[in-house]
């Protein structure tokens, strides 16, 4: 079983998605056998609900998550990161009000655990999918009290922090506010940002300056940010800067080019699943 387990971690790692799941689907196979503890099970479950949700498999890794979840015994941790990465699944389905009540339960489970970071990370997704769902006020309550609580939180966590704050004020139509917070993240105010963070900020920014009138200034920051997000070999950066290139190159609808502001939704900063990045099963 572990050597299915260690052959699925590279696979994952290389991105040979296929591989990696029939490699974590024989280990489950094998757990299914019985003998083995809830930990066990819980990991390998865990690892097959993400190279799953990374196959684009969604509602199989919802049912792997949902599997972990009824496992007995599991630990405050283990039920957080399962908790959490139903909830980022489930949004990437597009329900968002289900990915929200999952999330509120890793929330919870993270609290136990004392592990502040992993409480902000999931805070912030928490936002997101509020977001995603029209629920702006909620949205704005929520970005507020992560960004209070950023202390001493790494660093990738306080970007996106920030740039979920910024996404909200973009959709409430308050430009202003959306460029104040994408500033900390220009000027790289919580150490060095990756490109995947700067390329948000710059896609961000381009959607401000669109809306504003300023295709020339949106047409500058959507280039730069589809180069940086080419860098970062994401598939889901590269299409978000795409995205923003499609609509500076789409008619002004009856809300663009007036002075109004455009309420079209900005997409998310990619979220980070637990199990995402691999680790070997305990025995």
């Amino acid at each position: 079983m572990v050597r299915h387990v260690e052959e699925g971690v590279r696979a994952l790692r290389q991105r040979a998605l296929a591989a990696a799941v029939s490699a974590f689907e024989r280990a489950h196979a094998l757990v299914n056998q019985g003998g083995l503890g809830a930990d066990v099970a819980q990991g390998v479950l865990g690892n097959l609900a993400a190279a799953l949700g990374q196959a684009g498999e969604y509602a199989r890794a919802v049912e792997a998550y949902r599997a972990a979840l009824a496992l007995p015994g599991l630990s405050a941790e283990d039920r957080a990161r399962a908790f959490n990465g139903l909830g980022v699944t489930l949004g990437r389905m597009g329900r968002h009000a289900d990915a929200y009540a999952a999330l509120r339960q890793a929330y919870r489970a993270w609290r136990q655990t004392g592990s502040a970071a992993e409480q902000l990370r999931t805070l912030v997704n928490m936002v997101v999918f509020l977001r995603k769902a029209g629920r702006l006020r909620s949205a704005r309550r929520l970005a507020a009290a992560a960004l209070r609580g950023l202390g001493a939180a790494p660093a990738d966590v306080r970007y996106l922090a920030r740039l979920e704050a910024a996404a909200v004020e973009f959709d409430a139509g308050d430009g202003a506010a959306c460029l104040r917070h994408l500033a900390a993240v220009s000027d790289q105010r919580d150490g060095p940002a990756s490109d995947r963070h700067q390329s948000e900020a710059l896609r961000l920014r381009a959607a401000v300056a669109r809306r504003s009138g300023r295709p020339r200034e949106a047409l500058r920051d959507a280039a730069l940010a589809l180069d940086l997000a080419v860098r970062t070999e994401e598939w889901e950066a590269i299409e978000d800067a795409f995205r923003e290139l499609r609509a500076l190159a789409a008619p002004a609808g009856p809300e663009e080019g007036g002075g109004r502001p455009c309420r079209r939704p900005a997409p998310a900063p990619q979220l980070r699943a637990p199990g995402v990045t691999p680790r070997p099963t305990r025995r």
